[in-house]
């Protein structure tokens, strides 16, 4: 990638969440603190994506607003893993055919985006690279507003991969840590607006390839050094105070990753942020999910990472977030926090939401409910069991029959047997 110095500056205008701790950065901000372990999210990656969609309260986009789309195995893990289900159980069916992207192809239309649009996979870099690429955009003009969305579910088909490779540990998440094997796996879905004024700087960003292992990056962190300089050499030469880590436990990760820092900061390590002890590896979505937890830190006076002894400090003013993947890919963004500047707060937005179970939906005559009627539209797609539940849900006042864009599937039995907090946080506690 390539920068000008002299370029317009691109800025983070708002930010839409939604991962295992619930809907918005309050609810994550309240369970990094806390700090334990959460359960995934069971929903489809689109169900996942119109969750931040909802939660960024995103208003009517310009004719040339961009898109781009990030995910590692995006429609590709659930599809898969209902085809083996049923090839398990005997029912043949062909292959699934949707493409990876299917779910940023639902965004898209859901937003009537018109311009640019592309398609990032680069594993669990995903993310980061995906803010580079709007970084480029925007400073070469080809969009004045770029939304960058990202999304990874669970699935049997994915976690078996990472559990043959022994990088799940059932003791949770310990970046850092001496005895950490790995990581549990998580489910998140993030939309970023980035546009060319307001909000929180995106000051710099770049990748390196260190060409070292497929699997594993080199033990010294020579890519994630290089990304990491390059991205803080684009961004005006800020000083990172505060530093989101990839974190992911594993010993290949643990001994690049701390290589990199003492090569970057020495023995004046500024505090970092570790998301995937709680949140999971939320994969291709992690690094967009861990740059925003950073922007929505700058400028806190006690930002999640941040130790008691340095709570009489400034709040950080600049960050660095960084990724690394299956490849040799590493990737790295840095923002930074003018004065004065700061992402507004969306006003909350009255939902009316209705519960039923698959098969209800599926039975109810035509004409009788309108959102039934489109919410079986939307189920077509997902062939899920008869008594799953179903949500249905919308903005107040908006068209009943746009709630096909909202059916949200919660796999924990029949809707009537569910208690009533939000389906993307589980009661109980892991």
């Amino acid at each position: 990638m390539t920068r000008q110095t002299s370029a317009p500056p691109v800025r983070v205008l708002g930010i839409g969440l939604a991962t295992a701790a619930g809907r918005g950065w309050a609810a994550l901000k309240a369970a990094l603190e806390d700090g334990r372990p959460l359960p995934s999210p069971n929903l489809s990656a689109e169900a996942l994506l119109f969750e931040a969609l909802e939660d960024m309260n995103l208003g009517p986009l310009p004719q040339d607003a961009g898109l781009i789309f990030a995910t590692a195995s995006g429609a590709l893990a659930g599809d898969w893993a209902r085809w083996h289900v049923e090839a398990l159980a005997g029912a043949p069916s062909p292959p699934p055919s949707r493409p990876r992207q299917a779910p940023g192809d639902a965004l898209a239309a859901r937003l009537g985006v018109l311009g640019p649009r592309a398609n990032v996979s680069l594993a669990c870099a995903s993310g980061t690279a995906a803010l580079g690429v709007a970084l480029d955009w925007l400073q070469a003009g080809r969009a004045r507003v770029v939304v960058v969305a990202a999304v990874d579910v669970v699935c049997p088909f994915v976690s078996a991969g990472f559990e043959a490779l022994k990088l799940v540990d059932p003791q949770g998440c310990r970046p850092l840590t001496p005895g950490s094997r790995g990581f549990h796996l998580g489910a998140a879905a993030i939309l970023v607006l980035a546009v060319g004024e307001g909000g929180v700087q995106l000051s710099g960003a770049a990748s390196a390839q260190d060409a070292w292992h497929p699997l594993t990056p080199h033990p010294e962190g020579r890519g994630l050094i290089d990304a990491a300089r390059l991205a803080l050499a684009r961004g005006g030469g800020h000083t990172a105070q505060l530093v989101s880590i990839h974190g992911t436990g594993t010993p290949a990760n643990d001994q690049a990753e701390a290589a990199a820092l003492h090569a970057l900061f020495g023995e004046d390590r500024p505090p970092l942020q570790a998301l995937k002890p709680v949140l999971g590896h939320t994969m291709g979505a992690a690094g967009l999910v861990e740059a925003a937890a950073l922007v929505l830190s700058l400028g806190d006076s006690q930002p999640v990472g941040w130790p008691e002894s340095r709570v009489s400090e400034e709040a950080p003013q600049a960050g660095i977030s960084w990724s690394m993947a299956f490849g040799g890919v590493n990737a790295a963004v840095v923002f930074s926090l003018e004065p004065g500047a700061g992402l507004p707060v969306p006003p909350p937005v009255a939902v009316v939401t209705q519960r039923a179970t698959v098969a209800e939906v599926q039975a109810s005559p035509s004409g009788e409910d309108p959102s039934h009627v489109a919410a079986r539209r939307a189920l077509l797609d997902l062939a899920p069991p008869p008594d799953a539940g179903v949500i249905l849900s919308a903005p107040r006042g908006s068209i009943l029959a746009d709630l096909r864009h909202h059916a949200r599937l919660v796999r924990e039995g029949p809707a009537s047997s569910r208690p009533e907090p939000s389906p993307l946080r589980s009661p109980a506690r892991r």
